[in-house]
């Protein structure tokens, strides 16, 4: 990316009146669509186990479990409902981007909102600890 850049970045810098927008558009374009595809590449892993440890923190704190054992905890469970919880964490990100498009302000009620809907779906699947 950088290598592709630089000779165009050092001629913006020398005489910015050189370079027209749609030449600018081209370099910038051919620049980054090279890192595309190892972006799609590592989302894939980081996805799986971002769900796999979706209660990784309600497990340290509800079930005072160490990070080893509640990393394990969560992936055997989570595994057995993967897609539900895929589809939880899709469409929570959905609405807190809908809530970020608001100015951010948005963001103060999709956030608890999300939160809300991770602890209901933790206790739906863990079950509620009987004190």
């Amino acid at each position: 990316t950088t290598a592709k850049l630089a000779p165009f970045l050092d001629k913006l810098q020398q005489n910015p009146s050189s370079v027209n927008p749609q030449e600018m558009f081209s370099v910038f374009l051919s620049s980054y669509t090279s890192s595309i595809p190892l972006l799609l590449i590592c989302l894939v892993p980081t996805t799986y186990l971002y769900v796999n440890w979706q209660f990784l923190v309600p497990l340290i704190i509800d079930r005072k479990l160490g990070c080893w054992s509640a990393l394990v905890t969560s992936w055997k469970i989570v595994h057995k409902h993967w897609f539900h919880i895929f589809g939880l964490v899709v469409l929570t990100g959905l609405i807190n981007v809908a809530g970020f498009c608001m100015c951010c302000i948005g963001l103060l009620v999709t956030v608890p909102f999300t939160l809300l809907a991770i602890c209901y779906a933790y206790e739906d699947i863990f079950g509620r600890k009987t004190a």
